[in-house]
């Protein structure tokens, strides 16, 4: 397949997005672990396959195990195994590459085995029989996490030992909001996507429907623009998709209050001053993490208010992927509101 079918598969030519690939074609090139970091919906999972397919392991099994998808008490069983031996995920990626979606959903126990696990693998073509917990095994370890992994490791979410050995090699994958020069070729190969599979013949995409979906902040990044796409087609038989077509799919932003037109700041810079002016030259542990604390949970706080709990809706007014949000309220110890969910 070679290099090129990353770039081929994962759409982005801005600078953030370029880096990720050149990163993402050196890990191919090797067995070593990667962690990929980056927000839901940014492509991840996509990425991984892409350093597996152009792999000397492409011709293995590319086993994903997603932990938030499996209960908890299975975890343990359906991942490592017991008395010892690997588990049915592992078992099945021997000779390929095994993604843990999610490494943070993972249990600290499952977690501590994966440390002793999670090697550098056995190269292609070794023996595939040892699978003792502990023992190198002929597994290519890919994980992935929308928490960023350092402050997972400081609150105690993920083990500092697989951690390290998971970090080998890091990939970031940046949000949209953060790339939109790659919104309008993103948009076109959707376009494109949809139309052959709905067998619409050639769909253009208008300037001005383009230019609204680069000025929306993307919240759910290429996974929301690619559903925003689909849903488009679904919905018009036109051969012309243009501004008014995303209507009732994209929120318009025109009625929105700019956050830059809220007095907010200079009320917290007014606080701030006179706290700092009451402890004038004095070292205070922990000053930056606490401030940016007191902000973040009532704002956290209020939004949860806003939406009687619901935890889906308050993601999306915060801009924030859910798993990130739920793992917020746990960190800030935000009490959960009767109709949470």
């Amino acid at each position: 397949m070679g290099n090129l079918a990353i770039r081929e598969t994962l759409v982005g030519e801005s600078a953030a997005m370029r880096r990720a690939l050149d990163l993402a074609e050196e890990a191919a090139q090797s067995d070593t672990p990667v962690l990929i970091e980056g927000e839901g919906g940014t492509g991840r999972e996509l990425l991984a396959r892409a350093i597996h397919y152009t792999s000397a392991r492409r011709d293995g099994e590319f086993v994903t195990f997603k932990a938030a998808a499996t209960p908890s008490d299975l975890i343990d069983g359906e991942l490592v195994g017991g008395r010892g031996k690997a588990g049915g995920h592992l078992r099945r990626a021997i000779g390929g590459t095994l993604l843990l979606k999610d490494i943070v959903e993972v249990p600290r126990g499952p977690q501590k085995k994966l440390a002793k696990m999670v090697r550098r693998p056995r190269k292609p073509g070794s023996s595939r029989e040892d699978t003792q917990v502990g023992e190198a095994l002929d597994v290519r370890f890919i994980a992935a996490t929308d928490v960023d992994p350092d402050t997972a490791v400081e609150s105690g979410l993920l083990d500092r030992e697989l951690y390290e050995r998971l970090g080998t090699r890091r990939i970031e994958v940046p949000p949209l909001r953060k790339r939109p020069e790659d919104i309008p070729q993103l948009t076109f190969a959707f376009v494109r996507q949809f139309a052959d599979e709905l067998r619409r013949g050639r769909v253009e995409t208008a300037s001005r429907a383009i230019d609204r979906l680069v000025r929306y902040p993307w919240p759910g990044n290429v996974a929301q623009l690619k559903d925003v796409v689909r849903r488009v087609l679904l919905r018009t038989r036109r051969t012309l998709i243009d501004a008014p077509d995303l209507d009732g799919i994209l929120p318009q932003l025109d009625d929105r209050v700019p956050l830059e037109h809220m007095p907010f700041e200079e009320m917290v810079r007014s606080k701030l001053r006179g706290f700092l002016a009451k402890n004038k030259n004095v070292a205070i542990e922990g000053l930056y993490d606490e401030v940016i604390a007191r902000v973040e949970r009532p704002l956290i706080e209020l939004v949860l208010e806003q939406t009687d709990g619901n935890q889906v809706r308050a993601a999306q007014i915060l801009g924030l992927n859910r798993n990130t949000l739920r793992k917020k309220i746990a960190l800030l110890r935000i009490a959960p509101r009767k109709s949470l969910r």
